[in-house]
């Protein structure tokens, strides 16, 4: 059987006095049956927490309207938020005073929920214009009803006062909605030209509830633009301004024993949404379970924002400091999914390589993204058809740039190695040297000058470890000149990196004891004339080297500038001889004359 309206009210009312006699600074007028025209009574407020209601201790009254339901479907008694319909005609009423605090009370059996809208005058007078404007736009005499939001009150008295005080603040600096300063309240519309925003909380201990409080109606924000004198309500509309405080957390995000994360962004809004920004590449909705993963920053940064993800689908839960989150809903898409996979690979891969992780991905050109797509696709066996060795050498291309590689295949596993920073591999000449392994040498030898000069990057330090490391004898030296010095010099003239010159004068120091007199001071000079040109010294260096060597009159004739006598020296050669020797870094300068 349903209970009568009558009693319902009753039972309303009463579930709101309960509340109210709770608190000390608080009394209550609240009718059981409608007497007023639009409200049921009001509340009292007192300044001092004594319990002394006295007209001393009296600082005003907030007028109350109560709606009572019986929920026997429970359609609304346990939600957070409502929203129900409100009589426009009471909104003008409320209007005519300071507004009104209104509660809609949902019963159902012995329980019940409070849910209430602060409708203090700025706010009343959007309600009212929105249904005014609704009302011309449908052609009617008369629009009956408004929805408004109701939120869910916590039933602690304390709650009560807040909400009510708050309420009481806002309609006494704004009178009522005829009231000059409701009136020009500022519209959202110039939002973007205040020069000042402020509000006033009462009963809130912490910003989070401030947030809260903000998104349930409680407060009323203010704002003075150019030229105004005192502050002016801000128009309120339903869900169209959030709050947001965010803060830096300094806690560690970790899934197993794996730390991602040393700190990270914690937003909250005035809707009640929690967003963690854990990078400029992720953010975690915590309230929904959902991501967003959107390429912002670095590789290295995607690449761990990607591992995190996949661990997190995997487990369901991360912990920070220590306390484990479970995060229960999270269901990425395919394509979300697709984007997780790509950039935890596409990091490995570049891990592999030791390519600059500190790169931003929003920078790779088209073509150069492609080139690291095709660097994943050969590590994961899609395009290695033309790697069938276990070692093979493989010229990648950055850009217009190359990137020598190592392709490793071992069983099914597929590894890429950096061509000419690596530790992990070594070139020996042929020897007995090394328990047999031969004599190690460089490993830039290895590459002709047109890849040399042409470099992704460039490490000249470890360029000269490596000839640091070298074994060096009468063989290694005359492979390190033929192959090492020579590859340098002509690396220089293809692309005019002096640091170029500056390793083959390096490598020079090292193989010196072990080369000809006069061969080592060709190449001294020719480096020394790349740089700097001759001095007078040098020249008579020059002129004390006996004619007696074809090619080495070649290259004395060549660094004097006397191009006939090199010529001459040069015809002398075989054809064979002489295209060999056009790959020479003295034929360059020969050449040049």
């Amino acid at each position: 059987m349903k209970p009568s309206t009558s009693k319902t009210e009753q039972r309303a009312i009463d579930a709101l006095r309960v509340l109210v006699d709770k608190h000390n600074t608080m009394g209550h007028l609240l009718n059981e049956t409608d007497k007023e025209m639009s409200w049921d009574g009001y509340f009292s407020l007192y300044k001092k927490d004594n319990g002394c209601q006295t007209k001393e201790n009296f600082e005003g009254k907030v007028l109350v309207q109560v709606k009572g339901h019986d929920d026997k479907k429970r359609e609304y008694i346990n939600k957070q938020r409502i929203t129900y319909p409100v009589e426009v005609d009471d909104l003008k009423v409320y209007a005519t005073d300071r507004g009104v605090l209104y509660f809609q009370i949902f019963i159902c059996g012995n329980q019940s929920s409070i849910f209430y809208a602060s409708l203090y005058p700025s706010k009343l007078a959007s309600y009212i214009e929105q249904a005014e404007a609704r009302k011309e736009k449908r052609g009617k005499e008369k629009v009956g009803t408004i929805s408004i939001p109701f939120s869910r009150l916590e039933k602690k008295a304390e709650k009560l006062n807040a909400i009510a005080k708050q309420f009481f603040r806002e309609a006494d600096v704004q009178g009522s909605v005829n009231n000059e300063l409701v009136k020009n309240r500022i519209r959202l519309t110039d939002f973007n030209k205040l020069e000042v925003v402020d509000l006033s909380v009462y009963g809130s201990k912490n910003p989070s509830d401030v947030l809260k409080r903000f998104g349930t109606g409680d407060i009323c924000l203010y704002g003075k633009m150019k030229g105004d004198q005192y502050a002016r309500p801000i128009e309120w509309i339903d869900n169209c301004v959030k709050l947001a405080l965010t803060d830096s957390i300094e806690r560690k995000i970790a899934i197993s024993d794996t730390v991602f994360y040393n700190s990270f962004y914690h937003t909250e809004d005035s809707a009640g949404t929690h967003i963690l920004e854990f990078s400029p590449n992720l953010t975690f909705n915590a309230t929904e379970g959902t991501f967003l993963f959107t390429p912002q920053s670095s590789i290295r940064e995607l690449g761990n924002d990607a591992k995190f993800l996949m661990k997190l689908v995997q487990t369901g839960a991360f912990t920070s400091d220590g306390v484990t989150i479970p995060i229960d809903n999270l269901k990425p898409t395919e394509e979300q999914l697709g984007k997780i996979a790509f950039f935890s690979d596409l990091f490995d891969v570049c891990e592999m390589i030791s390519f600059d992780t500190s790169a931003r991905f929003k920078k790779l050109t088209e073509k150069e993204t492609a080139q690291l797509c095709k660097l994943i696709r050969i590590v994961k066996g899609e395009d290695n058809f033309q790697f069938k060795d276990r070692l093979s050498k493989y010229y990648w291309q950055m850009g217009e740039k190359v990137y020598p590689l190592l392709v490793v295949r071992n069983d099914e596993n597929i590894e890429l190695v950096d061509g000419i920073y690596t530790n992990k591999f070594h070139i020996y000449l042929p020897g007995e040297e090394n328990n047999g392994k031969g004599s190690r040498v460089p490993l830039f030898i290895y590459y002709g000058a047109d890849k040399l000069s042409n470099l992704y990057k460039y490490d000249f330090e470890e360029l000269r470890k490596q000839i640091d490391y070298s074994d060096l004898n009468e063989k290694s030296a005359n492979a390190l000149n033929n192959f090492g010095l020579l590859t340098l010099i002509n690396a220089y003239d293809l692309c005019g990196d002096k640091r170029f010159l500056e390793l083959a004068e390096y490598l020079m120091s090292k193989i010196e004891c072990y080369l000809s007199r006069d061969y080592h001071l060709i190449n001294i000079l020719q480096v020394k004339k790349r740089k700097e040109g001759l001095d007078d010294e040098d020249v008579n260096q020059l002129n004390s080297v006996k004619d007696t060597d074809k090619v080495l009159s070649f290259g004395k004739y060549t660094l004097l500038g006397d191009k006939s006598k090199a010529k001459a020296f040069f015809d002398l050669l075989t054809k064979e001889e002489r295209d060999f020797y056009k790959t020479y870094p003295i034929y360059y300068l020969y050449n040049n004359l």
